[in-house]
C-alpha cells in the first residue's frame, strides 16, 4: 500500500495509476524510498490501528522497514535473514 504512492512520477494528479504502470515503475527501479501510513481497522477496538514510517528497498540488499510512530520498530529484510529491533 505504501509503496504504491512511488507511482506519482510521471503521472498527472488526476490519472489513477494502473497496476501495470506501477510495476513498470518498480521493475526499473534499483533503489526505492520513501514514507508510509498504514490504517488497520481491528475487531474489538473503537478506533483503527495507525503507523507511519519510512522504507528503503533495494534490489540486491532487500528492504528496510522503519516504523516511527505510534512506535519505534525496524525490520529487516534481505536474502539472508530477517530481523526485527526495537530500540532499547
Amino acid at each position: 500500500m505504501a509503496i504504491l504512492a512511488l507511482w506519482v512520477v510521471g503521472t498527472p494528479a488526476w490519472a489513477a495509476p494502473t497496476l501495470d504502470s506501477v510495476q513498470k515503475q518498480l521493475g526499473q527501479a534499483q533503489v526505492l524510498r520513501g514514507t508510509f501510513q498504514s490504517t488497520r481497522a481491528v475487531s474489538g477496538l473503537k478506533n483503527p490501528l495507525r503507523s507511519s514510517g519510512r522504507f528503503l528497498l533495494t534490489r540486491k540488499q532487500g528492504l528496510i522497514w522503519a516504523q516511527e510512530q505510534p512506535f519505534e520498530q525496524t525490520f529487516i529484510v534481505t536474502p539472508a535473514f530477517l530481523r526485527q529491533q526495537s530500540p532499547g
